[in-house]
């Protein structure tokens, strides 16, 4: 029954409810809460001090790693990938993967210009390009090997003047051979004599032999076959762009490449302000060279400043194992603030701080768990499990204070309805005896003179003790429905016959009840049914189309075949029932509100008491209206089989 749709819950009911779920919520939502917070300190505490303790190993690990390499690299072994191993002596630089370019370049040959003075005569201010050749020809069979590659030199260039390329070329070729050898402005002979060989090739129109030369030229300037510094090397690479084909322009230098040469400018500049008489030990730095972060690490030993200049994949690949042992993540920045290293950290992740300073490292270490999931694991399952309790005791307060909110709004609403009921039973009682003991009365007192008037009374009197006895079995046997006593005997019957006999049992002087039968009804369609229990439940739905048609004075009754199912219908033209009303029309006890305002009598069980029966016969009920437009009323039963 839908108590909730007839009365409201009194305040105490709703004080009830917010004192026994609402307050034991709200405290253990505040003693979770400040729970939760105290795990969540404790934890985070905890898990700082594993950090530190992880920083502290990592600071010593990395410090102990740096000082080994400082101790063991050597120029004379090719570093691994990213790094550059170079050694300054006074006899030079000597770099281990070659650079681009270098810091400085070997010193030019020392000749005695004067050697060249008849030649440059003959070529720069006589104009005499056969003379020079003779004049350089004679200097190229020098056994001084810096003398030859001067004399090749100009005797190359006075072929081309002179018209002849193809000499021009074959002297350059001789003078590629002489190698690495520098010329008197520093240039290395064989490289001067490549760029030059190209040169010719491009102007005789040669692309094959020019296209072949500059790809072999190119790779040179990649393995840094020359000693070339900065400048050098950007003029002949600028001069190879603009002669090359297309095909064969050099590739600029990569980054790192770029970083490497810059770096080993800084540790020459280092070298240079180092004392040479005694032994530096091993150093280091951090420094921002190019656009790349790069480590450098040098000591000085026997008058040798040797050092490693390594980029951030070989920090990983040689040290790596310091931090990942210990299951956390780093990140590295120079003094100057530059991101050198490191693994991205997500915003809120807890993290601990070695700078530079502290460490006597290169940078600053930044040292967060590498799995911080994995570490709060603990944490959460702590926290699911109390979430969950304090669910499970939320929901259970929760139930408990709405299922007592429940029972105590169902008493009071049966309260009230029992109230009511009792208050409808009474007057229902009231009106035939109040009308029989008039009646009484009178008789017993000979107040009634007249024979005629005595059998009128005695009539009156025989139909409200009918409506009494009426009234009476109608609650003995909601009475023995409501505790499921009632037992029907079944008979087979006709159900046109059944139904006019219910309207004809049936008095009323206000209306007219019209039957009317589907014509495809067929005369031998039977049903099986308690005659006294269906016509209770006709007598039910016609009393409530009359009690509540007062402007219409018809009632239709319809019978109709269904498939298997017969259908009574009760039909009105009253004032209809509203559409939240017809989900309770059926419960026990409730009367909708026509019912007041229109001030019909009645007990609230008469509808309930019609669906019982029904449903005892197999059937269904089924109830149309709308305000205004009348009610109908269907009962279905099933028919027998014929």
């Amino acid at each position: 029954m839908r108590f909730g749709r007839l009365t409201r819950a009194p305040r105490r009911v709703l004080i009830l409810f917010l004192t026994v779920t609402l307050i034991p919520v709200a405290a253990l939502v505040w003693l979770s809460s400040s729970l939760l917070q105290q795990d969540r300190e404790l934890e985070v505490q905890r898990l700082r001090d594993r950090l530190d303790r992880a920083a502290e190993l990592v600071v010593s690990n990395l410090a102990r790693r740096l000082a080994e390499t400082a101790e063991r690299f050597d120029v004379q072994r090719d570093p691994p990938g990213d790094a550059v191993i170079v050694e300054f002596s006074p006899r030079g630089i000597d770099a281990k993967p070659r650079l681009i370019y270098y810091p400085e370049t070997p010193l030019p040959a020392n000749l005695r210009q004067e050697a060249f003075a008849e030649g440059d005569e003959l070529e720069y201010r006589q104009m005499n390009f056969p003379a020079a050749i003779a004049a350089f020809r004679t200097l190229s069979r020098s056994r001084d090997s810096g003398m030859r590659a001067a004399a090749l030199a100009r005797l190359a260039a006075n072929y081309k003047k002179n018209g002849q390329r193809e000499d021009a070329l074959s002297v350059y070729k001789e003078l590629e051979k002489l190698g690495p050898l520098s010329l008197s402005d520093g240039t290395p002979a064989d490289l001067f004599a490549l760029q030059a060989q190209c040169s010719i090739l491009k102007e005789m129109g040669h692309q094959s032999d020019l296209l072949q030369l500059a790809q072999a030229l190119n790779a040179d300037f990649e393995k840094g076959r020359w000693m070339l510094d900065r400048g050098t090397h950007g003029l002949y690479f600028e001069e190879a762009r603009r002669m090359f084909p297309p095909e064969a322009q050099p590739r600029a230098p990569s980054p790192e490449s770029i970083a490497f040469a810059e770096s080993v400018q800084w540790l020459r500049n280092e070298w240079k302000e180092t004392p040479r008489d005694r032994s530096v030990d091993a150093r280091w730095r951090s420094l921002w060279a190019g656009d790349r972060p790069i480590l450098a690490v040098w000591r000085v030993s026997n008058g040798k400043f040797t050092a490693l200049a390594a980029g951030a994949r070989y920090v990983e690949s040689q040290w790596g194992k310091a931090w990942k042992d210990e299951g956390v993540n780093i990140a590295l920045s120079d003094l100057e603030g530059h991101e050198v290293f490191g693994y991205p950290t997500p915003p809120g992740t807890l993290t601990v701080v070695r700078k530079a300073t502290d460490t006597s490292l290169p940078w600053t270490i930044r040292i967060s768990r590498a799995n911080p999931g994995a570490d709060s694991a603990e944490f959460l399952q702590r926290r699911r499990l109390l979430w969950a309790g304090l669910g499970l005791m939320a929901l259970l307060t929760v139930l408990g204070g709405y299922f007592t909110m429940r029972a105590a709004a169902r008493e009071f609403a049966v309260a009230r309805l029992q109230s009511d009921f009792v208050s409808a039973v009474s007057h229902e009682f009231r009106t035939p005896l109040t009308a029989l003991r008039h009646m009484t009365e009178l008789l017993s007192n000979d107040a009634v003179l007249s024979e005629g008037r005595r059998r009128d009374y005695y009539s009156v009197m025989a139909r409200e003790t009918e409506r009494l006895h009426r009234l009476v079995e109608g609650l003995l046997a909601f009475g023995r429905m409501e505790a499921r006593r009632s037992e029907y005997s079944f008979e087979t019957m006709d159900p046109v016959e059944l139904t006019q006999t219910a309207i004809a049992d049936f008095h009323t002087a206000s209306h007219r009840v019209e039957l009317t039968t589907n014509g495809v009804l067929p005369r031998t369609t039977t049903i099986r049914a308690n005659r006294e229990a269906i016509s209770r439940a006709l007598r039910n739905l016609l009393e409530n189309a009359v009690k509540y048609s007062p402007n219409s004075s018809v009632v239709d009754v319809h019978l109709a075949r269904d498939g298997n199912r017969l259908a009574i219908r009760i039909h009105d033209d009253g004032v209809g029932i509203p559409a939240e009303e017809q989900k309770i029309i059926f419960d026990k006890f409730v009367r909708g509100s026509a019912s007041k305002a229109l001030n019909v009598p009645g007990t609230g069980i008469g509808l309930a008491m019609t669906q019982h029966i029904v449903h005892a016969h197999g059937g269904s009920i089924v109830l149309e209206s709308a305000p205004g437009r009348g009610t109908t009323f269907t009962i279905q039963l099933p028919v027998t089989a014929s």
